[in-house]
């Protein structure tokens, strides 16, 4: 029975990606360039402690309700600014235009900048161009990838690697971690 009902959740949560919608980004600043974050949102981690201060869902590509900046200055990582979005949308050359409202001094405290010390984990950054797409198109490929190791907010190191050393490396070992509890 147990059995059954772990491959039952296991096929819900397959099927939940199949409908899934592209997320918009939250974006680091490194060493002059900006760069687009596409997992470990570091804000999961502060939603946690505090999760009164999370804003609402906003819509289907923006389900965690944010955009979120951070910056890495001086090896810390900081928050500079959080975006919700306000309801204003335009259409501009075709393109489809949302606008955003920035929230980050609801989490300043009065400072210019949050170190965000609430964040254990890797920064994954993708590089160069799509060179393919899986689960049903919500989530692409990149050639390369930077991948950044941040613990209680400071810089650990980083590592560029391409595609296949992501998907070996990185890719094989989350879900080793993962469905190591499903063995205990």
């Amino acid at each position: 029975m147990i059995r059954v009902m772990i491959l039952s959740l296991i096929f819900f949560m397959h099927g939940m990606y199949l409908f899934a919608t592209g997320q918009f980004s939250d974006i680091l600043i490194w060493n002059g360039n900006e760069y687009t974050i596409t997992a470990n949102y570091p804000m999961q981690d502060y939603f946690e402690i505090f999760p009164e201060k999370r804003p609402p869902p906003a819509g289907s590509a923006l389900q965690r309700g944010y955009i979120a900046t951070y910056e890495i200055i001086n090896n810390e990582l900081w928050l500079i600014d959080i975006k919700i979005p306000n309801g204003n949308y335009s259409i501009i050359n075709g393109n489809f235009i949302i606008g955003y409202t920035s929230i980050i001094n609801e989490f300043l405290n009065g400072e210019e900048r949050l170190k965000f010390i609430w964040f254990n984990g890797y920064l994954i950054l993708p590089q160069g161009n799509i060179i393919g797409y899986e689960q049903a198109g919500y989530e692409a490929s990149f050639e390369n990838y930077l991948i950044i190791e941040i613990h209680d907010g400071d810089f650990i190191y980083e590592m560029s690697m391409n595609y296949e050393q992501y998907e070996e490396y990185f890719l094989n070992e989350i879900t080793k971690v993962y469905w190591k509890g499903f063995s205990n």
